[in-house]
């Protein structure tokens, strides 16, 4: 509450007198042995070979991912997207026998109801 976040570590590094009751110093040594069952079971269950590893996977994704948005040409997506004159050459002709009315829901007839709002 007088210190900020790294002044409060700073009984690590210093050793001038602080002025932390009781009460502040079992916070610190209950936080202390939090962190410390922390470590451990973390040790138990992961290897360094695993963190390496991952590590590793995850720097290579990067660099993939950079070479990637480097090597892409500006205009490729644009080349995958067809033309619309090309898109009417394809459609020409096909259902032109067919009419709105053809085509046309048949809920479009459906008698309209009304819905009155509850007002209280």
């Amino acid at each position: 509450e007088y210190c900020g976040f790294l002044d409060s570590f700073k009984p690590f590094y210093s050793w001038e007198k602080r002025s932390d009751d009781a009460m502040m110093l079992l916070v610190r040594f209950v936080s202390l042995t939090i962190t410390a069952l922390a470590v451990q079971q973390i040790a138990e269950t992961t290897s360094m070979a695993d963190v390496q590893d991952f590590v590793t996977s995850s720097y290579t994704d990067v660099l993939d991912w950079g070479v990637e948005k480097l090597t892409a040409l500006p205009t490729a997506e644009r080349e995958a997207l067809p033309n619309l004159a090309d898109l009417e050459n394809e459609t020409a002709g096909f259902n032109d026998d067919l009419t709105a009315d053809d085509v046309a829901d048949d809920d479009d007839d459906a008698e309209e109801v009304e819905v009155k709002d509850k007002e209280e």
